[in-house]
């Protein structure tokens, strides 16, 4: 649809579902839906922004960073298996698995390293990020590829809710509930 000219604008479910029951609506079928969305977005489309396809770089760099992220956890997967061995053989298999694991882990940090001293955009980005205290090279990456374009949040308190990291207490439940990056919710740490 992008494509052909269409202009597109993803929403929050939650919105749309809010929207529902301030218009006291009850009945739930995909043509009532429809209707309800567009009515949604003709009474807000000044608030509404522009979808965009993600750029190449930004694809790219999500691509190294989810390659990374899968490379650690072969990393542990081996490391435990390491652990619990008593076989010498197996031992020698594991750690020569592990020594490769590591190349690759160097290598992919590498790449992302340079992907974004490359591209002018991730690298200033990439630099204002790193200005805050406790942020380095590998949580700043993380950040851009899994934040895309930061433009597109009115605020910080957007990029905060759309992270994961302002849990919230509903009222009457005991549970902390955590939405948004996968990687904040999972707790990947990526700090160095």
């Amino acid at each position: 649809m992008y494509e052909r000219g269409y202009q597109i604008c993803v929403l929050n479910p939650a919105q749309i579902a809010f929207y529902a029951r301030s218009q006291l609506q009850r009945v739930k079928t995909d043509k009532v839906d429809a209707k309800l969305i567009a009515d949604y977005g003709h009474r807000h489309q000044e608030e509404l922004r522009a979808w965009k396809p993600e750029q190449p770089s930004i694809k790219r760099l999500k691509a190294l960073t989810h390659r990374l992220k899968d490379l650690q956890e072969l990393e542990q997967m081996e490391q435990n298996r390491l652990d619990v061995t008593s076989d010498a053989k197996v031992a020698a298999s594991i750690q020569s698995v592990l020594r490769h694991i590591h190349q690759q882990i160097a290598d992919t940090l590498e790449a992302i390293k340079q992907h974004v001293d490359d591209n002018d955009d991730l690298r200033g980005q990439r630099d204002l990020l790193k200005s805050i205290d406790g942020i380095a090279d590998r949580t700043a990456a993380l950040l851009l590829a899994e934040l895309g374009d930061v433009q597109r949040f009115e605020g910080s308190r957007a990029v905060t809710a759309f992270a994961g990291l302002n849990p919230s207490l509903q009222k009457g439940m005991c549970v902390y509930r955590a939405w948004g990056l996968p990687c904040c919710a999972a707790g990947f740490t990526c700090q160095q």
